[in-house]
């Protein structure tokens, strides 16, 4: 009998006194028998928890399921109950005849029943998959057939395929990760990855399948709230004051040979949502994301950090990118947005900017977002040969693309003093500029400044059209057509 002890709590670690528990033998719906409380008396199955929530109970060697049950609230762990005390003594530990007792550290037969819970039933489980034999050099291999191929140097471990490498800098590399040398296009030879077994504390290459290392973590394991379902874990401190030194916490290298016919992935992160689909602003918790990256860590554990330089750096390590950033055809969710279907491949909080630098920081062009509501939003739309540029409901206007063009307009703005130009430039001597206004009763409207005419000297008129002849003469046309 071995004693447990839980707390039962709520997602927020708060404390469900008096709730009810059933242990049940894994894997069933039987409730199991035998159980004692913690001063050893004998416990009912269910049974209730005390104001503290506090879950004491021993029960008889084996594997249970506890269920946790307060009001709507109910959660369901696996427990193992062993009491090893009560199987081995320490005095009893170099036996070697009794299989009831230790037996599996000196005098081991395979031949013997050696019960549950012994050293020696251990072993045996053991040895049905490994037999392990020591060299003379104190590396430890552990065969079986096929072989299982498992390395020990110094407190290093190599397993599969990288056993082929001892781990010694002065030794040859020879595993198919470091000896894949070829002649490039330019005849220069192209080094291995030796450096990976020469530095790695434990390194796993597959021998057989596809996969050298797979780590898997699941949440319902846990009874209280508290951290995160982690598969895989890396973590680097830049600590070296004197020795310049780069920290990763993950490094990927991902290789591709002139004759290899499929492709290279750096990484691939299937994300699979078995829910309802949930947006970056919605409230609920259930979030699914590819990549999160959080400036900044747990002050508590890392202290307080300062801001960090980039998310995402996109770098030359001796070769370019054909493409910095590439979506997918159908990779994106279909949004709405004025009656019309779009697909957002890339969100920014409102007044954030797209910027063109310089190497000093220093701004070249720039991209500005700064509507405060959707009702006052603009937007551009780049259309077949059409240029748009949209307001929160309408269309402010369009720039359209005729074939063979050659000539275009030039807006120009002014100092103080100067006129503002909309000019006609290109490759013709001879440019028109014809203004339509739309249907027979649209008109053309010149808005003007009150002033006098100059042109002739008697003339009155207040509404008037400039006209500059190539002279640089001035014109004056009166709009007025009472003037005329």
């Amino acid at each position: 009998m071995e004693l447990k002890t839980f707390i039962s709590q709520d997602i927020s670690g708060n404390v469900l006194p008096m709730s009810t528990c059933y242990l049940y033998v894994q894997g069933t719906e039987t409730l199991a028998g035998g159980l004692q409380d913690a001063s050893g008396g004998s416990l009912t199955n269910p049974w209730t928890t005390n104001s503290r929530g506090e879950i004491k109970f021993s029960a008889p060697d084996g594997s249970y399921d506890l269920r946790i049950v307060k009001g709507a609230l109910e959660s369901k762990i696996r427990v193992q109950c062993n009491d090893w005390d009560g199987k081995i003594k320490l005095s009893e530990l170099l036996n070697t005849v009794d299989p009831d007792k230790g037996a599996g550290l000196s005098g081991y037969n395979e031949e013997l029943p050696y019960p549950d819970f012994t050293v020696g039933k251990a072993v045996k489980d053991m040895a049905k998959v490994f037999v392990a034999r020591t060299t003379k050099t104190g590396n430890l291999y552990i065969e079986n057939t096929p072989p299982a191929n498992i390395h020990r140097f110094s407190d290093r471990i190599f397993l599969g395929d990288a056993v082929d490498n001892n781990g010694s800098s002065a030794s040859p590399v020879t595993s198919w990760l470091g000896k894949k040398d070829y002649v490039a296009p330019n005849g220069s030879l192209q080094p291995g990855l030796g450096w990976i077994e020469n530095n790695a504390t434990f390194a796993s290459y597959a021998s057989k399948g596809a996969i050298g290392i797979a780590g898997a973590s699941h949440t319902s394991g846990f009874i209280t709230p508290g951290g995160a379902s982690i598969g895989i874990v890396g973590a680097a401190v830049n600590d070296n004051p004197s020795v310049y030194m780069g920290a990763y916490a993950a490094y990927l290298d991902a290789k591709s040979y002139p004759t290899a016919v499929g492709s290279v992935f750096g990484v691939e992160i299937g994300v699979a949502n078995l829910g309802d689909y949930v947006d970056q602003y919605s409230s609920s918790n259930r979030k699914t994301y590819g990549i999160l990256l959080a400036a900044g860590a747990d002050e508590n554990v890392n202290g307080l950090s300062g801001d960090c330089t980039s998310g995402i750096n996109f770098s030359n390590n001796g070769a370019r990118w054909g493409v910095g950033i590439t979506f997918g055809s159908g990779a994106l969710r279909a949004k709405t947005y004025q009656s019309a279907t779009y697909y957002s491949a890339l969100t920014l909080r409102n007044s954030m900017r797209i910027a063109w630098e310089g190497g000093a920081g220093e701004t070249f062009n720039y991209l500005n977002g700064y509507s405060t509501a959707e009702s006052t939003a603009t937007g551009i739309n780049l259309r077949n040969s059409t240029i748009e540029l949209q307001g929160a409901t309408k269309q402010i206007a369009s720039f359209n693309d005729v074939s063979n063009a050659v000539n275009n307009w030039q807006f120009s703005n002014s100092a103080d003093g100067s006129a503002l130009i909309a000019r006609a430039v290109g490759a013709s001597n001879n440019i028109d500029i014809d203004v339509y206004p739309k249907g027979t009763l649209g008109r053309l409207k010149l808005h003007y400044s009150f002033g006098s005419a100059a042109n002739p000297a008697s003339f009155s008129a207040k509404k008037i059209v400039e006209i500059k002849d190539s002279n640089g003469a001035v014109y004056y046309v009166p709009a007025d057509i009472a003037q005329w």
